[in-house]
């Protein structure tokens, strides 16, 4: 409108256009062209701190001024950030639409809710399509009240979704729109144990080529909640998932069976030797028997094997061969323990070899390689509390145990595995954060504590 009269406001301007137009506009404002002198953003700011404060009490506030464009009939802009909603809705209700507060033009003040939905790069990646219809499906809705705008982080790993817009609810649809769009597809067994052994060496290898042989389909596996997702469109999706199931499927073909590496003919150390020669999640012996899964019980001296006849059997004459190797390289006279004076490792049941460690919780004496191993395993396995294997002994590791024996990086995959377990074991009380690569637990409040309940 150009050449209005002085007196012209909102009101005024809605009459005149309800009267003698057909248009129906959401919102009327009279913005008057601002004078030439430059904005003092400072002064501005300060000014705002005036008028916000009176309304603030138990929340906080933060102030940013924007210099208006140059082309902009508008004297500045601000964003003023409320935590409290209550606050905030008191001071919208207090200051809109007022004059002689900053100079004779009425102040517009209008609340704008802003959020972020944050999703992993690769499963934004192969669910692009989806998002853009969601996208697309917001920016047709009847109130065009939300803005959302997809911004890919500078490292490439993370997409954000801004969104921004005036109703709550508005908003609130929104996130729940992205968020079912990024609800995945999970696959696991009905007996947890068997599920779990997608996570080992064998599994993970297994998951890698479906991967590879599925294109259009995100697989993530998550040591924490042992759980494996998969993102993409349908038909990629239920492909992947349905070779993940019969994998899981196969492995239930044949009961488990044990292996005693202590019975009567053995000597002791073939656990270790074992160990040594094929690694701690013995993936030698496994290339070697063609066993999909080989578990090591190191406080009972047990192999626990699930495979046919065949390759069980394989894997006793392995064993087998190892011990004979021990008794030929050391002598009979080692069978069934070693010399009356000596003593044994409390892993590997054996004279204690080189290097040697006694744990601060109880004194106990094992082969520092022994001792490692164990500690390694129970990372891998997250089999917690870790305790002496000691017989009769239970006493559990010291911190200081630990920390002599683990360096750093050991350390934090440690007490990562050990946060993981007593997670797990919660049944649900403690969970894992589920924002993307985010280390913190949280508690789940009960229906007993009530709502408002909050853990840190």
């Amino acid at each position: 409108v150009q050449g209005p009269a002085s007196r012209l406001n909102a009101q005024t301007l809605e009459r005149t256009v309800r009267r003698y137009s057909v248009i129906s506009p959401v919102r009327y404002s009279v913005v008057w062209k601002p004078p030439t002198s430059p904005v003092d953003t400072d002064r501005d700011k300060t000014r705002l701190e005036q008028l916000f404060s009176s309304y603030i009490s138990l929340g906080t506030m933060q102030i940013s001024v924007m210099r208006p464009k140059s082309e902009s009939l508008v004297r500045g802009y601000a964003t003023v950030t409320l935590s409290d909603e209550n606050e905030a809705q008191n001071a919208i209700s207090g200051l809109h639409d007022k004059t002689d507060l900053m100079g004779t033009q009425a102040l517009s003040v209008e609340r704008k809710l802003q959020c972020s939905v944050v999703c992993n790069a690769k499963i934004y990646d192969v669910l692009e399509e989806k998002f853009r219809d969601v996208l697309e499906d917001l920016r047709r809705g009847r109130t065009n009240s939300v803005k959302v705008d997809p911004i890919r982080a500078k490292s490439g790993k993370t997409v954000y979704f801004k969104v921004s817009g005036h109703d709550v609810g508005e908003v609130a649809r929104a996130k729940s729109r992205l968020h079912e769009v990024m609800r995945p597809d999970t696959v696991a067994h009905e007996d947890p144990a068997i599920t779990s052994r997608l996570f080992d060496k064998l599994g993970l290898d297994f998951i890698h080529t479906v991967r590879n042989q599925v294109k259009g389909v995100h697989i993530d596996v998550d040591r924490r909640t042992f759980t494996v997702s998969l993102y993409g469109k349908d038909v990629p999706r239920l492909a992947a998932k349905k070779l993940i199931s019969d994998y899981l499927d196969s492995l239930t073909e044949h009961n488990p069976r044990e292996i005693s590496l202590t019975d009567s003919g053995k000597p002791a150390g073939v656990m270790k030797a074992l160990l040594n020669k094929y690694g701690l999640n013995l993936d030698g012996l496994k290339d070697a028997t063609d066993a999909k899964t080989i578990r090591l019980d190191m406080r009972k001296h047990l192999l626990v094997i699930q495979e046919s006849d065949e390759t069980f059997n394989k894997v006793k004459e392995v064993v087998e061969e190892c011990a004979r190797e021990i008794l030929e390289r050391k002598g009979r006279s080692y069978q069934g323990g070693g010399e009356e004076d000596s003593e044994d490792c409390s892993v590997c049941w054996f004279p204690v070899e080189g290097k040697d460690y006694r744990l601060q919780c109880c004194g106990h004496r094992y082969c520092h390689e022994c001792v490692k191993f164990q500690l390694t395993s129970a990372i891998t396995d997250q089999e917690f509390p870790i305790k002496c294997a000691a017989e009769g002994c239970n006493r559990e590791f010291f911190l200081r145990d630990l920390r002599l024996l683990l360096n750093q990086a050991e350390f934090i995959q440690l007490v990562k595995a050990s946060l993981n377990s007593f997670v797990n074991k919660s049944a649900g009380r403690y969970r894992p954060c589920p924002s993307p690569d985010c280390p913190s637990v949280y508690r789940a409040v009960t229906e007993e504590e009530g709502e408002g309940q909050v853990f840190q």
